[in-house]
């Protein structure tokens, strides 16, 4: 009597056991989606590549969501004004050289670069007379 009561406790554990790791198995898939979906929310808002992160969240899950919430935001006016993401291939931001001060020159209000003329060529921004 004593064998036959080890051997049905001890099934009686193992059907235990699988319901557990069944449980654990779902809860974990539903966690991946939950994440994939997350990924690609986030990453459309940010202007990055909704694709290409919910791969990244295929790949990494919650890390990848934690990784693409620290990222910048890429629909953000300095992208925007200097150019970088443009949609238009080989077009690049105006190229900002470094030149002497020159008599009666001062810095643009809007951009911040130092200019000779009436018009900032970098922002378009007028002097204030």
């Amino acid at each position: 009597m004593g064998m036959y009561s080890y051997s049905s406790s001890l099934s009686n554990n193992t059907s235990q056991l699988e319901s557990l790791l069944t449980g654990l198995s779902v809860f974990g898939v539903i966690a991946s989606i939950i994440a994939i979906i997350l990924c690609a929310v986030i990453a459309d808002k940010k202007g990055r590549s909704v694709g290409g992160w919910i791969f990244g969240a295929l790949c990494l899950g919650w890390i990848g969501v934690i990784i693409l919430c620290c990222l910048s935001d890429l629909n953000t006016n300095y992208y925007k004004k200097s150019g970088i993401g443009t949609t238009q291939p080989g077009v690049f931001p105006k190229a900002r050289t470094i030149e002497p001060k020159k008599v009666g020159s001062y810095r643009c209000e809007n951009c911040g670069e130092m200019i000779d003329t009436e018009q900032c060529p970098w922002c378009g921004t007028r002097k204030n007379k």
